[in-house]
């Protein structure tokens, strides 16, 4: 277009027309920006506390009343261990990787104390733990737990394998814990050892009614 025959009201309407059509743009961008983080997301801490006070979220314990103020972070909550463990036994028996194949056949259960406070895992070895907290979540949630890094750096794998919560579950999480370090470590009921990351589903949600919704150790 040739804007040197325009008049100066002519080139105020021309400029005026591009700018409302670049904040049509900008406001359509930020309407699929936000549906799109809408629909699929990490809850923040925030969030996370709103999730908990509509019953999308339930963190609870069979033995004393959650204090989540001390357990939600910026982007997580944390969860502490339970009391029950499970060891390998000895036995060298070959374990068949099949879906009728149960752990607990080649687990030995054990359940700490005041006699007993704490289990202690040799360097390179594995166990089986669970959450002291119950996690529930709504069917258009799901949540990943992961470890803390503080643990992490000493060579404690809290969570190494099948670390994502199903939507609409609800049980303690069980943790596939591993020693990755040279030296023996002992593993204390109520530590703090990892943290979940909740998510919100894409599209319409299903509650999960699987093998481990209701899982005990």
């Amino acid at each position: 277009m040739d804007t040197s025959m325009m008049t100066f009201d002519s080139k105020l309407v021309l400029i005026f027309s591009f700018a409302t059509f670049c904040f049509w743009i900008f406001l359509a961008i930020k309407s699929l920006l936000k549906k799109k983080n809408s629909n699929g997301c990490v809850l923040t801490g925030k969030e996370i506390k709103k999730a908990i006070s509509k019953g999308e979220i339930g963190i609870t314990s069979k033995k004393e009343k959650v204090d989540l103020g001390s357990l939600i972070g910026c982007a997580s909550i944390d969860l502490t261990l339970g009391t029950e463990f499970r060891k390998y036994t000895k036995n060298k028996k070959p374990i068949e990787i099949r879906e009728k194949t149960n752990y607990q056949d080649f687990t030995e259960l054990i359940t700490l104390s005041d006699k007993k406070p704490y289990l202690e895992i040799a360097p390179h070895e594995s166990c089986l733990g669970i959450t002291e907290e119950s996690v529930y979540v709504s069917k258009n949630l799901s949540g990943l737990i992961s470890g803390r890094s503080r643990f992490a750096r000493v060579g404690l794998f809290v969570h190494f394998c099948a670390n994502f919560i199903q939507p609409g579950i609800e049980a303690q999480q069980v943790l596939e814990i591993f020693n990755a370090s040279n030296h023996p470590l002992r593993l204390y009921p109520g530590e703090k050892v990892c943290q979940v990351v909740f998510l919100k589903m894409f599209g319409e949600g299903v509650n999960y009614n699987g093998k481990f919704y209701k899982q005990k150790l």
